[in-house]
């Protein structure tokens, strides 16, 4: 006979098959029928976990396609002078709210801040300590990513009091 368990996965493969079907619409249904067809073929019956992942292949696909345009948009981003750092700060952060937790990776985040950076001659000091850390071992770690963007932040907020003083 079948057992329990099998019992339970044909019957949790028939209510996600029911349910899937009922919602499914456009591209992810052609793609269930598609998949349907080709397994009737067989003699074979798609099953309900077999539909739901399809339905988490279309989404991880669009997840991947939208990192790339975070990324790409990163990386086209400008500071072209420290009178524009807080502007770009800004902007850098709205683009990563859209981001999957956890993505770009602090590697891809760094390099890209750090790209920016790097021409701005009133952040050399800054630039120096992260480099010098990056060399050592016992330090690189501490200066990343964050690093940067608390030089940046610290640099914006050294801005605002100096501007509150003069006035």
């Amino acid at each position: 006979g079948v057992s329990r368990t099998g019992r339970c996965r044909k019957k949790l493969d028939a209510i996600l098959a029911t349910a899937l079907r009922k919602i499914l619409k456009g591209e992810l249904a052609r793609q269930v029928a598609t998949k349907t067809e080709e397994l009737a073929l067989e003699n074979k019956q798609l099953r309900g976990r077999q539909m739901l992942f399809l339905v988490y292949m279309q989404f991880s696909e669009i997840d991947r396609r939208e990192l790339t345009n975070i990324v790409r948009c990163l990386m086209q981003l400008r500071c072209p002078a420290i009178a524009q750092l807080e502007h770009y700060i800004t902007s850098f952060e709205a683009l990563l709210i859209k981001a999957p937790i956890g993505e770009p990776s602090n590697g891809t985040l760094q390099t890209i801040l750090e790209d920016a950076l790097r021409p701005l001659p009133e952040l050399r000091t800054d630039i120096e300590t992260y480099d010098r850390a990056l060399d050592n071992v016992d330090t690189a770690a501490n200066h990343s990513y964050q690093f940067l963007l608390r030089a940046c932040k610290r640099r914006i907020s050294q801005d605002h009091l100096n501007a509150v003083s003069t006035n």
